[in-house]
């Protein structure tokens, strides 16, 4: 783990406050940096945009691993509008997303190789979620 990325996580502990977090490709799929960004981020209650983009996430191990993670982080998280998690092969695991749907506005789900299954139940949720704005297709 780079320095700056431990500097990173130490410093998020400090900011409750926080609204705004773009992490985008920043080598967050490496398994020991998805681990530690997942426990920094329940310490943001206040934060209503969050970009882990481009990360790869879902090649640390086990993708059904790193969405639980990600979604007992997002537990923590009641302001949360938008949450870009485009580019990181995640595939069907984020189906666990669908609890937390209900207070996010905007759900980005780009290019993490989704079956057409899970992307049926995820559309379906998103109708259910007034004001969603989910997206999983492509450019």
């Amino acid at each position: 783990m780079t320095e700056a990325l431990v500097g990173l996580f130490e410093a998020l502990h400090k900011l409750p406050q926080l609204q705004e977090l773009k992490l985008s490709d920043n080598g967050l799929g490496k398994c020991e940096n998805t681990e530690r960004v997942m426990e920094a981020l329940i310490h943001l209650s206040q934060l209503k945009t969050l970009n882990l983009s481009k990360n790869h996430l879902g090649e640390c191990g086990n993708p059904e691993t790193v969405m639980e993670a990600l979604c007992g982080s997002l537990t923590h998280l009641p302001q949360l509008e938008t949450l870009n998690l485009s580019t990181n092969h995640l595939g069907d695991s984020v189906a666990n997303l669908l609890p937390a749907l209900a207070h996010l506005k905007e759900l980005n789900l780009l290019r993490n190789d989704i079956s057409p299954g899970v992307e049926q139940r995820l559309e379906l949720a998103a109708k259910a979620t007034p004001g969603l704005n989910l997206d999983f297709g492509f450019f």
